[in-house]
């Protein structure tokens, strides 16, 4: 049998189940390129089009990931996320996955757009399991006011731009401003 391909019957019973699951598979891969392919033509530098965003973003949620220190948008229990609000020394500070690797301590502006209004932030890029953006915010930032209310916020680094949803934020986002030492009496 050495140096021979294993065959596959086409013809026995099974061969209608075989040929549907391939099938299903085809179009389902076609579908998903073709939903990404729109999504970059329409913004060629927009990761949230990406077929791991489209498949991950299904599983993504607001979450507690430390209690009383950080809150995600991600996928629970993991570090697959698109956004992370710490309590830090200095308040709050908000991280994610760069999409451009600039280096430890680059200094970057990050920008964010709410309802058609941008708001430019500067922060820093972190070296670990890749790289991370971390920029400082305030309570009273539009962007925390924006999850507070449940809205969607744009995030945009080095021409790339990926959406988070703000809907389920408030849950867990409520909570954080509270416990961190830093913002007591914050609103």
């Amino acid at each position: 049998m050495e140096g021979r391909e294993p065959r596959v019957d086409w013809q026995g019973p099974n061969a209608k189940l075989r040929v549907s699951a391939i099938k299903a598979a085809v179009i389902t891969f076609i579908l998903a390129m073709a939903i990404c392919g729109k999504a970059a033509a329409e913004n060629p530098r927009d990761v949230s089009g990406h077929p791991r965003a489209l498949l991950a973003g299904s599983r993504y949620v607001w979450s507690t990931y430390l209690p009383g220190q950080a809150i995600e948008y991600g996928v629970p229990e993991t570090d697959d996320r698109s956004l992370r609000i710490d309590c830090a020394a200095a308040g709050l500070e908000i991280s994610g996955p760069s999409p451009v690797d600039l280096g430890e301590g680059a200094k970057i502006t990050l920008t964010f757009t709410i309802g058609g209004e941008k708001f430019s932030r500067n922060g820093t890029i972190s070296e670990g399991d890749g790289s991370v953006f971390d920029a400082p915010v305030s309570t009273g930032d539009p962007i925390i006011a924006a999850l507070l209310r449940g809205g969607e916020i744009e995030v945009g680094l080095g021409g790339y731009a990926w959406r988070v949803p703000g809907e389920g934020a408030e849950r867990v986002l409520r909570p954080l401003i509270a416990a961190c030492p830093r913002l007591r009496g914050a609103k």
